[in-house]
């Protein structure tokens, strides 16, 4: 299936299960133009430093290893078409994991979307597929209700290192994967699903929408904030160590797996072939990372009147004035981190060792390259100029699979690299697509 093609059925799908909701409720979509960098950079957890393992980013150009809400919105561009938000999002990067132990990097297409409304979107969750990485924000459309990020705001959803499941947990809860096939029924899981997905695989998170008022961070990055009393993707903040209500982030990333899965005989693990880039197999481990980078007051003024279209057409917020909508164009960065991260690579970046069910894995302090000074964004195809490794040569930004990458690596028969396919889609009134079916796994979700 073509890019372009693909997208088309995730954004139906999206468009068909959001215009399901009662028109009372308010919400926009939009698709992100660009990933802007994959690497190891976390400035959340590990700040000033190389992270323990690769991340896959979106979002303002003045992503680095340390940043602010103020150094976001200097962002020369941004991957989101609202140009207002300058906000980073990331997740860790997904990986094919070779049966002679090498690694090849697992792509997909990037996507945002935003909603405004007051009830839980489990609906709209089922039924809306999304490419690469799509963030959702749903807040109250009363006016006031919901508190916008303050400044410096950061959160992460999620742990590492954690290998088993704990269906009470809703931090727990807040992590599916849903097994995509548009020609019949798409399931999801609290892991990574074990079973070919026809159509593609989407890792799914929800950040706690509760906040204690108070502090923008918290020495865990999670205890100032809070999920509602319904779980992770329900219920309201009355608990009166959280009293104010965020706008709830709900992140998607959809990944390519269909291809991947066909050569799972070439496999370390045929069963389950797909690695997180902290050396996890499960998907117990999934997390994700928000830093607020919303220009000032734009954000309050999207969750008091972004609420005009039934649709999800983020047209109508950016004709109300609420923010500039732009689709096309790029957005990205040159590396920080002198050291290959996609294609076909000898080891996960950072060493990980791969660890399966059970106790939760090591934390590790894995080889820290050089950083690469200074960074450009750029909006083509390819920078037109990269900075220098501070004590260290430049190595390629990527290699194809059977290349070098940081090794020799003999990889049998790798699909293509499919190179991103960006841009955007005005959000349409459409029907269900027809042969699409949805329905939980698992009950506990």
């Amino acid at each position: 299936m073509s890019p372009r093609s693909l997208r088309n059925k995730l954004w139906a799908a999206a468009v068909a299960g959001a215009a399901a909701l009662s028109t009372s409720n308010a919400y926009f979509l939009f698709a992100m133009n660009d990933v802007i960098t994959i690497e190891r950079l976390d400035p959340i957890v590990s700040p000033g430093q190389v992270a323990s393992h690769v991340h896959t980013v979106m979002g303002g150009s003045n992503f680095r290893a340390t940043t602010n809400t103020s150094f976001l919105r200097a962002s020369e561009c941004t991957s989101s078409p609202i140009k207002q938000d300058k906000s980073n999002y990331w997740a860790p990067t997904l990986y094919f994991h070779w049966a002679n132990g090498s690694f090849s990097s697992v792509t997909g297409n990037p996507v945002m979307y935003g909603c405004v409304f007051i009830s839980s979107c489990r609906d709209f969750f089922a039924d809306s597929s999304s490419q690469l990485v799509a963030a959702d924000y749903l807040f109250s459309d009363t006016p006031g209700a919901t508190t916008p990020f303050p400044d410096d705001f950061r959160m992460i959803s999620g742990n590492p290192t954690l290998r088993s499941y704990n269906g009470s947990d809703y931090a727990q809860q807040a992590i599916t994967f849903l097994c995509l096939d548009f020609s019949g029924v798409s399931t999801r899981f609290n892991q990574i699903p074990a079973q070919g997905c026809p159509s593609g695989m989407r890792a799914q998170i929800n950040f706690p929408m509760c906040w204690d008022g108070k502090n923008a961070d918290s020495p865990d990055h999670k205890s100032h904030v809070a999920f509602p009393s319904g779980g992770a993707d329900s219920g309201a903040c009355t608990d009166p160590k959280y009293p104010k209500t965020l706008p709830r982030i709900f992140m998607e990333m959809y990944l390519d797996t269909a291809s991947w899965w066909n050569l799972r005989g070439q496999a370390m693990n045929p069963n389950q072939p797909f690695v997180y880039s902290m050396g996890d197999p499960t998907g117990f481990g999934y997390h994700a990372d928000f830093m607020m980078g919303w220009d000032a007051n734009v954000l309050q003024g999207v969750v008091d009147r972004c609420n005009c279209n039934p649709y999800g057409d983020p047209t109508c917020c950016s004709n109300a004035g609420v923010f500039t909508f732009e689709q096309g164009g790029t957005c990205r960065i040159t590396q920080s981190v002198d050291e290959v991260t996609t294609g076909t690579i000898k080891t996960l970046p950072g060493n990980n060792p791969v660890v399966g069910f059970g106790a939760n894995a090591p934390t590790l302090s894995g080889p820290a390259p050089p950083f690469i000074q200074p960074v450009y964004a750029y909006t083509g195809d390819s920078p037109t100029q990269t900075g220098t490794p501070v004590g260290g040569q430049a190595v390629a930004q990527t290699s194809a699979p059977g290349s070098a990458g940081d090794a020799p690596v003999a990889v049998p028969s790798a699909p293509a690299v499919i190179a991103p396919a960006f841009g955007n889609h005005r959000a349409r009134k459409l029907g269900r697509s027809p042969g699409i079916q949805f329905y939980d796994a698992h009950s506990s979700f």
